[in-house]
């Protein structure tokens, strides 16, 4: 699942087209998902970067836990969350959230 572009981020590109990076995308956990209590989940998540344009978020990509390790699965409602920092006129930190469930 994608989450939100930074529209401070759109570039023109010079045959008219609108150039967008994804800042941050979170595939596990999945949005609204639900686990079964003591499974191994592990999280993975992204954050989107193009070195040609300059556009996405280039330093700073962490989330509520490493990517690849596991996130908590005790019973309950949890919000997992993705965090980096986009230089664009300036530092600007982005931060996406999905919520799951544990049953």
């Amino acid at each position: 699942m994608r989450y939100p572009v930074d529209e401070s981020l759109v570039q023109s590109a010079w045959n008219g087209w609108a150039i967008v990076v994804p800042v941050i995308e979170i595939d596990v956990p999945a949005a609204g998902a639900v686990y079964h209590r003591g499974r191994l989940v592990r999280a993975r998540f992204a954050c989107g970067y193009d070195g040609q344009t300059g556009l996405g978020i280039s330093q700073k990509c962490v989330g509520s836990v490493a990517l690849g390790k596991a996130i908590s699965t005790t019973p309950g409602k949890h919000t997992f969350k993705v965090s980096g920092v986009v230089q664009s006129n300036g530092n600007h930190t982005v931060v996406a959230a999905v919520t799951y469930t544990v049953k």
